[in-house]
């Protein structure tokens, strides 16, 4: 897939498994960045409470549910 294919608000996830995840953007991201990757956002527990955890992937990482 290309990263164009996910659009904010697409529910996705690793191939490799792992949380669902919210697709947040599509662009470069950090310094230097040449290729598209897909910004996700998901909550994980951490000592009971939702934590907010953001980060970049690879369109060829995920696969939208």
């Amino acid at each position: 897939m290309d990263a164009h294919d996910f659009q904010p608000g697409d529910t996705v996830k690793l191939k490799s498994g792992g949380p669902l995840m919210t697709v947040d953007g599509v662009g470069k991201y950090g310094m230097g960045a040449t290729q598209d990757s897909v910004l996700c956002v998901w909550f994980e527990a951490v000592k009971g409470q939702q934590v907010k955890k953001t980060d970049t992937f690879g369109p060829h990482l995920l696969v939208k549910e």
